[in-house]
């Protein structure tokens, strides 16, 4: 006579757990960790570019919106979180 260690009941119950637990993993890794990261890089790169009154000004010089200052310092956050640098504008 074969002992059962779970009961059929218990084995669904369980593997639905952990099919739960695995969906809200990938959800937390794929769509939530990266959203806040990307929102922390761009208040930061936000708060820079209002701290500094000559960023507005030097825009032109160094070659156009997408080289700005708070441009690099949102690439360079975004990469250091161990995201894809991006541009923010």
């Amino acid at each position: 006579m074969a002992v059962k260690l779970f009961s059929p009941l218990v084995f669904r119950v369980m593997l639905m757990v952990a099919v739960l637990l695995l969906i809200v993993g990938l959800f937390y890794w794929f769509e939530w960790r990266p959203s806040q990261t990307r929102k922390k890089c761009s208040d930061l790169s936000y708060a820079a570019q209002f701290l500094k009154d000559d960023i507005k000004r030097n825009v032109d010089l160094l070659g156009g919106i997408e080289d700005s200052p708070a441009n690099k310092l949102y690439r360079l956050c975004l990469s250091k979180y161990g995201m894809k640098p991006e541009p923010l504008f």
